[in-house]
């Protein structure tokens, strides 16, 4: 999987917790789902800016 494509499906996970988010009636349960979708969002973000190093490990690995 290449670094853009973990970057959309974590964004992809930010936007599931978003939208149980918004369907749930507990604060507390809603305000947990914004800050894992916030997680995930921060991750994605993380990925797009280290693009450079995933693609050097995946050069690395030695089992090819």
């Amino acid at each position: 999987m290449t670094s853009t494509e973990m970057a959309t499906r974590y964004r992809g996970f930010a936007a599931e917790c978003w939208l149980l988010a918004q369907k749930q009636g507990n604060a507390k349960d809603k305000l947990a789902l914004i800050e894992l979708a916030s997680s995930w969002l921060d991750l994605a973000d993380w990925v797009d800016r280290n693009d450079a190093l995933f693609a050097l490990c995946e050069g690395s690995d030695s089992r090819h």
